[in-house]
Protein backbone atom coordinates (compact mmCIF):
# COMPACT_ATOMS: atom_id res chain seq x y z
CA UNK A 1 0.00 0.00 0.00
CA UNK A 2 1.02 3.50 -0.47
CA UNK A 3 2.25 5.86 2.29
CA UNK A 4 -0.58 7.47 3.93
CA UNK A 5 -3.66 5.44 2.33
CA UNK A 6 -5.82 4.06 4.93
CA UNK A 7 -6.77 0.12 4.46
CA UNK A 8 -10.81 -0.43 3.97
CA UNK A 9 -11.46 -2.32 6.95
CA UNK A 10 -13.76 -5.30 6.23
CA UNK A 11 -16.16 -7.35 8.26
CA UNK A 12 -17.03 -6.48 12.05
CA UNK A 13 -14.69 -4.57 14.21
CA UNK A 14 -12.81 -6.82 16.79
CA UNK A 15 -14.20 -6.32 20.29
CA UNK A 16 -11.59 -4.54 22.72
CA UNK A 17 -10.49 -6.41 26.02
CA UNK A 18 -12.64 -3.98 28.23
CA UNK A 19 -15.53 -4.51 25.26
CA UNK A 20 -15.58 -8.26 25.96
CA UNK A 21 -15.72 -7.70 29.82
CA UNK A 22 -18.87 -5.03 29.45
CA UNK A 23 -20.65 -7.89 27.01
CA UNK A 24 -20.14 -10.49 29.71
CA UNK A 25 -20.47 -8.64 32.61
CA UNK A 26 -23.92 -7.19 30.74
CA UNK A 27 -25.36 -11.06 29.57
CA UNK A 28 -24.48 -11.99 33.34
CA UNK A 29 -26.87 -9.72 34.50
CA UNK A 30 -29.36 -10.57 31.83
CA UNK A 31 -29.02 -14.10 32.91
CA UNK A 32 -30.16 -13.44 36.55
CA UNK A 33 -33.43 -12.08 35.30
CA UNK A 34 -34.46 -13.61 32.14
CA UNK A 35 -32.93 -16.91 32.04
CA UNK A 36 -34.81 -18.20 35.34
CA UNK A 37 -37.25 -21.36 35.15
CA UNK A 38 -40.59 -21.01 36.06
CA UNK A 39 -41.64 -23.84 38.07
CA UNK A 40 -45.30 -22.81 37.35
CA UNK A 41 -45.21 -22.90 33.64
CA UNK A 42 -47.60 -24.54 32.00
CA UNK A 43 -47.93 -25.56 28.33
CA UNK A 44 -51.93 -25.83 28.40
CA UNK A 45 -51.91 -22.33 29.96
CA UNK A 46 -49.89 -21.13 26.72
CA UNK A 47 -52.45 -22.75 24.73
CA UNK A 48 -55.92 -21.05 23.12
CA UNK A 49 -57.73 -24.41 23.11
CA UNK A 50 -59.31 -25.12 26.47
CA UNK A 51 -60.11 -28.62 25.50
CA UNK A 52 -56.10 -29.81 25.62
CA UNK A 53 -56.01 -32.64 28.51
CA UNK A 54 -54.27 -31.37 31.57
CA UNK A 55 -52.22 -35.37 31.07
CA UNK A 56 -52.31 -35.47 27.51
CA UNK A 57 -48.91 -37.54 26.30
CA UNK A 58 -48.61 -38.62 22.48
CA UNK A 59 -47.88 -42.34 23.66
CA UNK A 60 -51.56 -42.57 24.63
CA UNK A 61 -52.76 -43.49 21.53
CA UNK A 62 -50.81 -46.82 19.95
CA UNK A 63 -50.35 -46.55 16.09
CA UNK A 64 -50.09 -49.98 15.43
CA UNK A 65 -53.76 -50.68 16.47
CA UNK A 66 -56.28 -49.57 13.50
CA UNK A 67 -58.78 -47.61 15.11
CA UNK A 68 -60.76 -47.41 11.89
CA UNK A 69 -58.54 -43.69 11.10
CA UNK A 70 -58.03 -43.14 7.37
CA UNK A 71 -54.85 -42.10 6.20
CA UNK A 72 -54.21 -38.18 5.15
CA UNK A 73 -55.06 -38.24 1.18
CA UNK A 74 -54.49 -35.25 -0.45
CA UNK A 75 -57.14 -35.83 -3.11
CA UNK A 76 -59.43 -36.12 -0.29
CA UNK A 77 -58.88 -32.40 0.25
CA UNK A 78 -59.07 -31.21 -3.49
CA UNK A 79 -55.48 -31.60 -4.27
CA UNK A 80 -54.76 -32.96 -7.87
CA UNK A 81 -51.73 -35.00 -8.08
CA UNK A 82 -51.46 -34.31 -12.18
CA UNK A 83 -52.38 -30.54 -11.76
CA UNK A 84 -50.28 -27.53 -11.55
CA UNK A 85 -49.38 -27.36 -8.16
CA UNK A 86 -47.88 -31.18 -8.15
Amino acid sequence: MAEGAKSKEVGRPVPTTAESLMWAQRIHKEEIVNARANPTFSLRNAVTVLDVPMKFKPGHIDPSQNKGFKPFDPADHGWDPQGPDA
